[in-house]
């Protein structure tokens, strides 16, 4: 077997440029209750972000009229920390009584629910003239997260509104699931990055989504070149993916249950490998 430069990584998955992505979204809201949806965000830099004049929220167009849609903007001095997750519920009461924390911010003011304790979020007068409200539809609809500059920043959608092409499948989901980016730390623009929250759990706001990456070493085994990988916490599985560029990533052995897996006799001169705890 030819060997040309066999690279191991753990914790070094490709990252999208931005940093900033959407990385969770509830739009099938626990009993229909439309206060119930949030949208959560997530920073794979290594630097903080300043949210100032950036927007979130389900408005595709500027100047968009829908009273149903609405695209708001985070309040002056917001930031985000590298590996932070932040949550924008439409309402912090109702978002707390599901989940038993506040969000980070709330789109909900005065009598529709307004808890002081959390910051809100206010209507962008550019993208949402008519002051509209999120109301993700559960059949075909989007989120974008807009930076200072007015740049799309990145977006998801279910349906055939646009950004992922086709769109998530709306009827999959079940009433309070969400659904997730499989590895916040990249960002392909394709319906390939997302999936639903397990069924026992329904969402996971809050916490930082996506498998986990640790260092495995290559060592010469009895059946040949062998990856080997410390055991991790709360694991029950882990796969390992290759990847030629870093760009796209295949999985190459899925549901072991073991800390070693042999490689494949025939391997591309140059080839990276990645192992993901499940």
């Amino acid at each position: 077997m030819k060997w040309v430069s066999l690279v191991l990584i753990g914790l070094l998955p490709a990252v999208a440029p931005a940093n900033l992505v959407i990385s969770e979204v509830l739009f099938n809201e626990v009993g229909s209750d439309v206060s119930g949806e949030w949208i959560e965000i997530y920073n794979n830099g290594t630097e903080a972000v300043d949210l100032t004049g950036w927007r979130i929220g389900d408005e595709e167009a500027r100047a968009g009229t829908s009273l149903t849609e609405a695209m708001l903007v985070f309040p002056g001095g917001a930031t985000i920390a590298p590996g932070e997750v932040q949550v924008m519920a439409l309402n912090a009461i109702r978002f707390n009584a599901l989940y038993g924390f506040l969000p980070t911010y709330e789109a909900a003011s005065g009598s529709a629910g307004d808890d002081p304790a959390v910051p809100n979020l206010t209507n962008d007068p550019v993208w949402d003239p008519d002051g509209g409200i999120i109301n993700m539809s559960n059949a075909n609809d989007h989120v974008l997260l807009v930076d200072a500059a007015d740049g799309i920043v990145d977006r998801m959608n279910w349906g055939n509104n646009g950004g992922l092409s086709p769109g998530l499948n709306p009827d999959a989901e079940a009433d309070g699931q969400s659904w997730q980016r499989i590895d916040p730390r990249t960002d392909t623009d394709r319906p390939e990055d997302w999936e639903l929250a397990p069924a026992d759990v329904r969402s996971t706001p809050g916490k930082i989504p996506g498998p986990l990456f640790f260092q495995a070493e290559l060592f010469e085994g009895p059946s040949g070149p062998t990856l080997r990988w410390t055991p991790k916490s709360g694991a029950t599985t882990y796969r390992v993916q290759m990847s030629e560029g870093l760009e796209e990533w295949s999985d190459e052995a899925l549901e072991l249950t073991t800390t070693e897996w042999v490689l494949p006799l025939t391997l591309p001169a140059r080839v990276f490998f990645r192992v993901l705890a499940d």
